[in-house]
């Protein structure tokens, strides 16, 4: 319904149960235990026929457990980050050697 400016969903729910093209502003309730599944949630906001700046939220509040969710899985994704960083480093170098 392109009227829907607003989607306010579950993770779960947003990542894979829906692919919306017109609301402006998408709000998860509730945190995922990874980083991956909360990208795949703000990725079905911004799909193939979006026309719009999509603007996603996750509603965390201080001393809450989402709080520590949030704070683990930025650790996860600072991980990941790393490692997929310098795996990318370790083959282009070796690309390069083998060139």
């Amino acid at each position: 319904d392109p009227r829907v400016r607003v989607f306010l969903g579950t993770t779960p729910a947003a990542g894979v149960g829906y692919t919306l093209t017109a609301a402006c502003w998408t709000f998860a309730a509730g945190l995922p235990w990874t980083w991956g599944m909360l990208e795949q949630a703000e990725d079905r906001a911004n799909r193939r026929g979006q026309d719009n700046l999509v603007l996603c939220r996750v509603p965390t509040f201080a001393d809450t457990v989402e709080e520590g969710i949030w704070e683990l899985i930025s650790e996860k994704r600072d991980i990941t980050e790393d490692v997929i960083i310098d795996r990318t480093i370790q083959r282009m170098a070796a690309l390069s050697k083998a060139a």
